[in-house]
């Protein structure tokens, strides 16, 4: 598995969870990484958070709009991209740290466009576990895609 999987992560205003965001991202397992962080208009400490990592680790790719909303921010984020691979992580989440590597498996093993994965919200230290057995499939129809796809974590082939 050598695939570039790129990372697009939207950043508003969020200097207190970027610095743990970005500690998860560059610790996985699967090392062949583009990391796209695009800066939605923070006027807070954000983007010298994401410069200060980005300077340590070539692998981050700093990218600046004026405020256009988390949208417009992944769609700068996907005219970046070079990898084989898009996943969208926001700049307030937390991921496991084999989470690409275990999904890269499955795009592979099922030749699959695309791979969703179960996810925890955390609120004040507890969690609520949404999908959370990671070893069944789930398969939607078309008619439910749109809503599944608000609540999982994507991993697309472009």
């Amino acid at each position: 598995m050598d695939s570039l999987v790129s990372i697009i992560i939207p950043v508003y205003n969020i200097e207190s969870y970027i610095e743990n965001c970005l500690k998860s991202v560059v610790a996985q397992t699967y090392r062949n990484l583009e990391i796209i962080c695009v800066d939605d208009g923070s006027k807070d400490k954000s983007a010298a958070i994401i410069k200060g990592f980005a300077a340590e680790d070539d692998r981050i790719k700093y990218f600046y709009q004026e405020n256009a909303g988390v949208s417009a921010a992944r769609n700068l984020g996907l005219s970046k991209v070079t990898g084989d691979y898009v996943m969208f992580v926001d700049g307030d989440d937390l991921i496991h740290s084999q989470m690409v590597e275990i999904m890269i498996q499955k795009a592979i093993e099922t030749c699959c466009g695309m791979v969703g994965c179960g996810f925890q919200h955390i609120y004040n230290q507890r969690a609520n576990e949404l999908f959370a057995d990671s070893n069944e499939n789930y398969v939607v129809t078309p008619d439910e895609l749109i809503e599944v796809l608000n609540d999982w974590a994507l991993f697309l082939k472009p």
